[in-house]
């Protein structure tokens, strides 16, 4: 089974602030992105039918509320005790296919 890893980070509305003793209150200013973790492991989550989930899922949100890191997964030869060659870096042609529908659904 083959998951998709994500972690989504939703922003928390901040408290009304006091009423302003000014007739004309100034706007309030747009809420930051969300910002949304994703790391893309070889042969896990780094495919085109994993970034339209992604993008599906991100579609509920507003445009200017979304932010999407990609995180290559990184072979730095440390790995996980018994786990040689469970993962592996994602290949950049892949990276590159998983970034073209996010930017899509978010633009």
């Amino acid at each position: 089974m083959r998951a998709l890893l994500v972690e989504v980070a939703l922003p928390i509305p901040s408290p009304s602030p006091s009423p302003s003793p000014s007739p004309s209150p100034s706007p309030s200013p747009s809420p930051s992105p969300s910002p949304n973790q994703v790391a893309l492991i070889g042969g896990v989550n780094d495919q085109l039918h994993h970034a339209q989930e992604l993008g599906r899922f991100l579609a509920a949100f507003a445009r200017d509320e979304v932010l999407v890191n990609l995180i290559p997964y990184n072979e730095n030869g440390l790995g996980l005790p018994g786990a040689d060659g469970l993962f592996h870096a994602p290949a950049m042609e892949d990276v590159h296919a998983f970034q073209l529908p996010l930017t899509l659904t978010l633009t």
